[in-house]
């Protein structure tokens, strides 16, 4: 049995691979089980790998693998001709989702596929302030003065941090943390009232 009042919050980062090939399935299981995502943006930085491994330490060797292994998701499961993350920052993406989840929050998750839209699909430059400010607008928020939100993406990444929350995309639903999309039949199973045999 869902309940009505059921309620997701997935944190994301508009640049990163793993948030990106996240949001088909996320937005499915929404869709299935006619859900509210409360989406949260979480900056986070990618992994990046030395050009030359000749000589490195295992923290820098397991940076370059981490990096690696991203890339290979990427290849394995994006859209064909997408194979790398998009160059820049994602603090204005993650503004105009503060401003739409202050706003406009029923349009949120029309936002978030949106916003990935034109910076994975389209390539679209994430600090393309009148680009943010646009797709802002269409999902009805006032896509002005975002930079005004600064303090409260601050204090939001910080609360997020403080709760352990450390990669994306991160699931919190019924005060349990999971990280990736792997993890959405054990998402799915909460919501759905934890009947039967979780998924293990």
């Amino acid at each position: 049995m869902i309940s009505p009042a059921a309620l997701l919050t997935v944190c994301v980062d508009f640049k990163h691979p793993a948030a990106y090939l996240a949001l088909a399935p996320t937005l499915a299981l929404a869709n299935r089980l006619n859900l509210a995502i409360d989406w949260v943006p979480k900056r986070i930085p990618l992994p990046r790998g030395p050009s030359e491994p000749a000589g490195e330490d295992r923290g820098s060797q397991h940076r370059r693998l981490r990096h690696e292994y991203v890339l290979r998701d990427l290849r394995r499961y994006g859209p064909q001709g997408i194979d790398r993350p998009p160059a820049g920052d994602s603090t204005l993406p993650a503004l105009g989702l503060l401003r739409v989840r202050r706003d406009c929050p029923a349009r949120l998750s029309q936002f978030v596929a949106a916003m990935f839209d034109a910076i994975w699909a389209k390539r679209e430059a994430m600090n393309d302030a009148h680009l943010i400010a646009g797709l802002v607008a269409a999902a009805g928020a006032d896509g002005g003065g975002l930079a005004e939100a600064a303090d409260d993406l601050d204090a939001i990444e910080a609360a997020l941090t403080e709760r352990g929350i450390f990669n994306v995309p991160a699931y919190i639903v019924d005060d349990e943390v999971f990280f990736g999309r792997a993890h959405l039949p054990m998402v799915e199973w909460i919501i759905r009232g934890r009947e039967g045999q979780g998924p293990i």
